[in-house]
């Protein structure tokens, strides 16, 4: 049953309850296809069965004064839905989530429509069968519910960006998709994809083209144009609405098209590549993405069945596949049915934190479409994980909570936003409050850190600290959780009004490099991790305005002797040029150089290669192919010495392939033009071999040099 206890918001009648699963014949369900992978099933028919119970009760409890808790149920052929009408428009405007169905997905709906044309006997697929589709015997196609909400905001996507309200006529309905978008998106490709194939077919089949045309895409005269499904892409032209509209050649690229060429056939899809380049594709939104690929697939599959079997698969989509329609009496009983689902093929906590956020938290609905749509502006402008580390990393530094498995951040994101809202003044706040004044800051903060743009306005003659060894140690296991205190410290400093305000958080964020360092070498567990980063906010939050430094014995930001001697131990003895470990030598490495270059003044030169940085192995991993290596190393010393920092510089990946398992002498020569000064200071020094001796000289100065770059004299 679909009852969640955090949000009561279904009433479900007692008797509704007592009730036995009422299964009338039109609700009958067949299992020979699914369109949700199968370890949905069991999920399947709970949602049916809560469906059947609860629409039973609509009419016993209509007169009611509960009635407003009433759920309509119709079980629905597509032909109702897709009969060129406006009795049925989709928009997924205030759905969580976006379209996903891959080619799998698509393809199994696909498959279960083309079974009710085949039915359990080998038939003649050719083209020249044309028997009119009979299914006698055969149990019709039963797709899962969905549950759709009427709604007065008429807003097609050329109004969308002008703020306009579209006249689409009196007996028109637009339907808000809580659930199902992936199955009417993907219905509506398959008849576009029908459409189309038609038209290529020739002038027989035009009528049948323009009767799926009008179904998919219903124009009126003296009305506004819509698509049977409107997407919530920011875009004005979406890819949807292109396939829907067969809108596909602009105005100014007709180049190479007959003007004779009658009614609008696939002109795009046969130039499509021309259209949308590769380039185009990798940066086009992920969903947007998926509805192309599945209308090319689907395509594809259409022109394999040809014309006569075709028009037998678009009798069965339409007269024997069916949907039963969900129309709750409120959008609140409409987002719990869905949400006490967990509906979605790849359901993220980003996901549930949306819902949380806009619906959950929000009464009003206009409100809620407002912090909706700057929810999905923000998306797509930070990134799906930036925003979900986000909401993860402000819930864990208010509740100082480890994340838990199994839903966890879920949970934990839930408990901190009901505090939070509970902690606004006369309790007026709600998710609004939270998106505009908590959310949206830390989340820029959070992507401009990620992308390198984040700039301290620095303090002084005092070393700056790095925030790219800072992002470096967010990316590594044994040192992520400093990401916590690090978006604190930022959502500090943006906050600060004085130079002295903004020059103490630099200061911490330069210790915190002690301590990112520490856990990197260290390896401290997890608990103890999080401990210490927690200290550090309670330090950050405990201390008024005005206030002194407090001792460095009690100082979470300060390293203790012993960790000193710990981090020294391991930059004197690890190695840092192999396995995940590398990643920490890099971190120092840049770190060093960083440094070397702020003192000069150069430290833009480094930034234009930060992204194709690699370590780069003196002497290097395959020296015993070289001969003059192996006159020079024996197999003991290099094993000892290969992965020591004294033996590791930094190159960029296209001049530490070119130089490869060269000699030194070689190598020397590519190292002078490194922007790196620790790189080429190895060139700078006038050797003629790398020898063992040679290695440990560097590797002593490289320790010595970060001794003095993070204090870590005892």
């Amino acid at each position: 049953l679909v009852i969640t206890t955090s949000n009561p918001s279904i009433l479900v009648p007692i008797n509704a309850l007592l009730q036995p699963a009422v299964t009338p014949r039109s609700t009958a369900i067949c299992h020979r296809h699914r369109c949700l992978p199968a370890s949905r099933s069991f999920q399947q028919q709970q949602q049916r069965t809560f469906l059947q119970r609860y629409s039973s009760s609509s009419s016993s409890s209509s007169n009611n004064e509960r009635g407003s808790s009433d759920l309509t149920t119709t079980r629905v052929p597509l032909e109702r839905i897709f009969n060129g009408g406006r009795e049925y428009l989709f928009t997924t405007r205030r759905n969580i989530r976006n379209f996903e169905w891959g080619i799998e997905e698509v393809e199994e709906l696909f498959e279960s429509v083309l079974d009710l044309i085949d039915g359990d006997n080998d038939s003649d697929n050719s083209d020249d069968d044309d028997d009119a589709y009979d299914t006698r015997g055969y149990s019709p196609l039963e797709l899962n519910a969905i549950t759709i909400m009427p709604t007065s905001t008429v807003t097609t996507e050329t109004h969308r960006n002008k703020g306009k309200t579209a006249n689409l006529g009196r007996s028109s309905q637009l339907f808000d998709v809580h659930d199902g978008q992936q199955r009417l998106v993907s219905i509506c490709l398959i008849f576009a994809a029908l459409r189309d194939n038609f038209l290529e077919w020739g002038e027989e089949w035009e009528d049948d083209a323009m009767e799926i045309s009008q179904a998919i895409y219903p124009k009126k005269s003296r009305l506004e144009d819509v698509a049977r499904m409107q997407m919530k892409e920011r875009r004005v032209e979406s890819v949807m609405h292109r396939i829907l509209s067969n809108e596909w050649i602009d105005d100014h690229d007709t180049n190479g098209l007959d003007e004779d060429s009658g009614p609008k056939s696939r002109l795009f899809y046969k130039n499509y590549l021309k259209h949308y380049t590769v380039k185009e594709r990798k940066s086009m939104p992920k969903s947007e993405l998926y509805i192309l690929e599945a209308y090319e697939y689907l395509i594809d599959r259409v022109k394999e069945l040809k014309p006569r079997r075709a028009i037998k698969f678009l009798d069965a989509l339409k007269d024997d596949t069916f949907l039963l329609v969900c129309i709750p009496s409120s959008t609140r009983m409409a987002r719990s049915i869905v949400m006490g689902l967990g509906k979605g093929k790849n359901l993220e906590p980003v996901d549930e934190f949306k819902g949380l956020v806009c619906f959950c938290s929000i009464r009003d609905e206009a409100l809620q479409d407002e912090v909706l749509n700057k929810w999905d502006a923000l998306c797509e402008d930070v990134g799906r994980d930036t925003l979900s580390s986000a909401c993860i990393l402000i819930a864990q530094s208010e509740l100082q909570k480890p994340v838990m498995k199994n839903n966890g951040e879920v949970d934990l994101f839930e408990d901190y936003l009901k505090i939070y809202l509970e902690s606004i003044t006369k309790g007026d706040g709600d998710g609004a409050t939270y998106f505009k004044n908590v959310l949206v800051p830390a989340t820029k903060i959070l992507q401009s850190l990620h992308d390198g743009t984040l700039v301290l306005e620095g303090n002084g003659d005092k070393t700056p600290p790095s925030l790219s060894f800072l992002r470096a140690a967010c990316q590594i296991r044994t040192s992520k959780d400093i990401e916590l205190v690090i978006l604190h410290l930022l959502s500090h400093y943006e906050k600060g009004k004085t130079k002295s305000q903004k020059g103490e958080i630099e200061d911490a964020l330069f210790d915190l490099e002690g301590i990112a360092l520490w856990m990197m070498l260290t390896k401290p567990k997890p608990a103890e991790r999080r401990k210490r980063c927690f200290d550090i906010i309670n330090l950050r939050s405990s201390r008024p305005k005005g206030r002194k430094k407090v001792d460095k014995y009690y100082n979470p930001l300060s390293l203790s002797s012993e960790e000193r001697h710990a981090i020294i131990d391991n930059l004197e003895n690890g190695e840092f040029g192999k396995g995940m470990d590398s990643k920490i030598g890099k971190a120092i490495l840049e770190r060093l150089n960083e440094h070397e270059l702020i003192t000069s003044s150069q430290v833009k030169k480094i930034q234009y290669m930060h992204s194709t940085l690699q370590i780069e192995h003196i002497l290097p991993q395959k020296y015993n192919k070289v001969a003059k290596w192996i006159e020079e190393w024996n197999e003991d010393d290099a094993e000892l010495w290969m992965h020591r920092l004294g033996n590791l510089v930094l190159l960029n990946q296209k001049l530490n392939s070119k130089i490869s398992n060269g000699h030194f002498v070689e190598k020397i020569k590519h190292y002078k033009s490194s922007p790196y000064p620790m790189t080429r200071r190895i060139s700078d020094s006038y050797l003629e071999k790398w020898t063992l001796d040679e290695v440990k000289d560097n590797h002593f100065y490289v320790l010595d040099f970060a001794k003095c770059v993070w204090g870590l004299a005892v």
